[in-house]
Formats: C-alpha cells, sequence, structure tokens
C-alpha cells in the first residue's frame, strides 16, 4: 500500500526534472555511442598533384531542422576532359564512420566543379561529409578525398 502512493510521487518527480533539463531523453542508443575520433584531415586540401589544385567538401546543419547541407568542389590548374566530386554523407555509428548516401557531381572540358545537397538525419548522432575529388586529362587520372570535422545534430 504505501509502495502505490510513492509511485506517483516519483512519475511526477521524473517529470518535473525532464522538463527542467536535469534529465535527458531516455533514448539510451543515443547516449551511449562514444564520440567519434578526433579529425586527422581537413575539409580543405592542397596538395601536390598535377591536375586538382584545389578540393574542399562542407557539412552543416540546416538551422534547427534534423537535416544537413553538404558541399563540394573540385578545382584543377587548367580546363580537363573530365572533373567531378563525389559527396558522401557519413555517419558514427559509435565504432566506424558508415556511409549514408552520396552524391555525384561532374562536368566536362571545364577547371571547375562544385555540388550542393540536403539530406534529412537522426537528432543526437554526429556526422561528416566526404568529398572524393577526381580530375582526368587524356592518360592522367588524380583522385584525392577530403573530410570535414564532425557535427552532432541537436
Amino acid at each position: 500500500m504505501m509502495l502505490s502512493r510513492k509511485m506517483p510521487l516519483i512519475v511526477i518527480l521524473a517529470i518535473l526534472l525532464w522538463s527542467f533539463g536535469l534529465i535527458s531523453n531516455p533514448s539510451f542508443a543515443q547516449n551511449a555511442l562514444p564520440s567519434p575520433p578526433a579529425e586527422e584531415k581537413s575539409g580543405i586540401g592542397i596538395e601536390s598533384l598535377q591536375l586538382i589544385a584545389f578540393y574542399g567538401s562542407q557539412i552543416s546543419q540546416v538551422g534547427s531542422e534534423a537535416k544537413v547541407m553538404l558541399e563540394g568542389y573540385t578545382t584543377t590548374q587548367s580546363a580537363v576532359d573530365y572533373i567531378a566530386v563525389r559527396i558522401y554523407l557519413q555517419k558514427w555509428d559509435g565504432y566506424n564512420w558508415v556511409d549514408v548516401i552520396s552524391y555525384p557531381f561532374e562536368d566536362y572540358f571545364t577547371s571547375y566543379v562544385e555540388g550542393v545537397y540536403y539530406y534529412p538525419v537522426q537528432r543526437g548522432y554526429y556526422y561528416r561529409a566526404k568529398g572524393l575529388h577526381l580530375a582526368r586529362d587524356g592518360a592522367v587520372a588524380e583522385e584525392t578525398i577530403s573530410y570535414t570535422a564532425s557535427i552532432k545534430i541537436q
């Protein structure tokens, strides 16, 4: 009998603590994930390549929505036969970065290509963008990769 009177009191206390943000949502799957490791590469690259001059990728949360904007670009020294950037959205699963989706942006006989796309994501998880940058001119072909820092979707 005494236990049944205390039970509603505990529930009310838990609701009050949750409403004031003193305890978090009991979504154990999201809260139990370890943070991703520190990134080693930046989202913008300059390295010793014959064709590719500059490249980069970027990720950002769209306002307070559970949506991200991904951007990528590739620039070559001069116009090439083929130029592309494939932008990957990656999600941290607690152990590895997993590809969620990718979009290619490509062009011919030019020195610049860029692309932007939006994609819905889940709150409470870490995401990053990976850019695969490609260029081909005659028999010379190059590719390089860029990664962004991770962001946690709130």
